[in-house]
């Protein structure tokens, strides 16, 4: 059993320090923290029946920053700011091949306290940095990793797919959180809208990589509820518990064939990830997909001078579940029936300003 009231689960907008994932794929094991992440969420949300207003910080730059210029911009914040240079993410920004030891990191953090969950919210300040894509349009990621839209599980012809990411991050009390804005629309469903708030991280290195990600119910339109006082399972439709940090912020690593794809998490929280976000109306132990989407954000930026990059995704399937959990070759069929929307923008950071 995990032992939920000792862990919680901080997924924010980019949940823990820089990704060392900007890596190939390799075979994993799921880690003993897996085991026994807790199932508490780092972020809170709000149905909204109107869209959140669009800033007119809007994002993106065609700004060319070499190699030279990028090495320095982070080393110059680093010392400036008392921070580390994670070596293997800076190598990935350069398009360098790093050679070190990457570290092992993963979607979750503990929290300090065993009994007492505490999420924090911080307010922006005038010290505080804003990267805001503004309202994108999500397209259907194609080629060999996800799969085609062959249900019809999205209407985009009702309804353009969109989501907006807004990232603070604040260099003098080392501090990073965001929110994320979602326009899900569902076939033969009005355009469901979200908006949901990550809680902070610490900054302590450079490059900033972070990550979040939440499931959309089709039936509530709201964030699955989260309760620490069970486990997360295929029979209770509550926030299943998330995968390994990896480069992109998916259910699959990026890899051009799916079934090399692997998942880093038991099979059982598999099944309840899948059964989250089935469209398949197929029956197995009496038990029939969720028809969830998850949301996804990611982001990264090298420093406080250089822009930040935002990428949204939303991720269904229309794979039938596979019980309580999931074999081996159940897992490779899943692989090839994620249906991924997504969209980038490359923001430039402004001044909190108070407005």
């Amino acid at each position: 059993m995990r032992k939920l009231k000792q862990l919680y689960y901080s997924v924010i907008i980019f949940a823990l320090s820089t990704s060392s994932a900007l890596s190939g794929v390799t075979q994993a094991t799921p880690s003993n923290i897996i085991k026994s992440i807790a199932k508490s969420t780092s972020f809170t949300s709000t149905a909204q029946n109107t869209p959140q207003a669009q800033s007119n910080i809007q994002n993106t730059t065609n700004t060319v920053i070499s190699s030279a210029e990028l090495k320095k911009a982070v080393e110059d914040d680093a010392k400036a700011f008392g921070l580390s240079i994670n070596e293997a993410a800076m190598a990935a920004l350069q398009g360098e091949d790093y050679t070190g030891k990457e570290k092992d990191e993963i979607l979750v953090s503990l929290n300090q306290s065993a009994e007492v969950v505490v999420l924090e919210y911080p307010e922006p300040n005038l010290d505080t940095l804003v990267y805001d894509t503004g309202l994108m349009t999500l397209t259907p990621d194609s080629g060999a990793q996800y799969a085609s839209d062959s249900t019809n599980i999205f209407d985009s012809t009702a309804g353009a797919q969109k989501a907006r990411i807004v990232v603070y991050v604040d260099f003098k009390r080392k501090k990073q959180w965001g929110d994320v804005e979602s326009h899900i629309t569902l076939n033969g469903q009005t355009t469901i809208i979200n908006n949901v708030k990550g809680a902070k991280s610490d900054i302590d290195e450079l490059p900033i990589d972070r990550q979040l990600t939440h499931t959309i119910s089709s039936v509530t339109k709201a964030p699955l509820r989260v309760d620490l006082s069970i486990d997360p399972t295929v029979a209770n439709n509550e926030e299943p518990y998330n995968f390994t940090k990896h480069s992109i912020n998916s259910l699959l690593k990026d890899n051009a064939t799916p079934t090399l794809a692997d998942y880093d998490v038991p099979s059982t929280d598999i099944a309840d990830r899948i059964k989250s976000i089935s469209h398949s109306d197929t029956s197995v132990n009496g038990m029939t997909g969720d028809k969830g989407v998850m949301v996804g954000a990611k982001f990264i930026t090298a420093s406080s001078t250089t822009p930040g990059t935002s990428t949204a995704s939303f991720e269904a399937s229309h794979a039938d579940i596979c019980g309580n959990s999931c074999s081996s070759s159940e897992q490779n069929v899943l692989k090839t029936k994620i249906v991924r929307y997504s969209a980038t923008a490359s923001t430039t950071p402004k001044k909190y300003t108070g407005d």
